[in-house]
């Protein structure tokens, strides 16, 4: 078998990101605000908060953008190297994440060093899911 292009690698980096990274986005929301009363977090939630099911849709549909601005972050690092490291992935999560905070009217704005962190989570899912795939190669370390 042909050993993949890292351009081929750089694509489907891109398409990981803009497409499980809202997924993973939004079942991070729904699992925290649904476990919340029952770990009794509810004094650390916003208050207004929408029901779990309301807040992952509006987080996968929000998730987009900062999921596009991470991948203009790695696909060159992918294309570079084949592959991406952990501290990249999270790095660029974090950063699409606040740019998009930045520049879009994002509604609880009191959590947003917990939902970076979020950020962070989910693009550490996209890249561990990209290399159980086998479409990033594996770091030697």
């Amino acid at each position: 078998m042909d050993e993949i292009s890292n351009w081929s690698r750089a694509l489907w980096t891109g398409l990981g990101l803009m497409l499980v990274g809202p997924f993973l986005a939004g079942l991070g929301i729904m699992t925290a605000v649904g476990l919340a009363p029952i770990l009794q977090l509810e004094p650390l939630m916003p208050v207004g908060l929408p029901n779990a099911g309301i807040a992952a849709v509006f987080a996968f549909v929000w998730a987009a953008i900062p999921c596009a601005i991470a991948a203009l972050v790695l696909v060159p690092i992918v294309v570079r190297n084949g592959t991406m490291g952990a501290l990249w992935a999270a790095a660029a999560g974090v950063l699409g994440f606040f740019i998009a905070a930045i520049f879009t009217e994002m509604p609880f704005r009191e959590q947003l060093p917990a939902l970076a962190f979020l950020a962070a989570l989910v693009a550490l899912g996209v890249r561990y899911s990209l290399l159980a795939g086998g479409i990033l190669k594996p770091q030697v370390e």
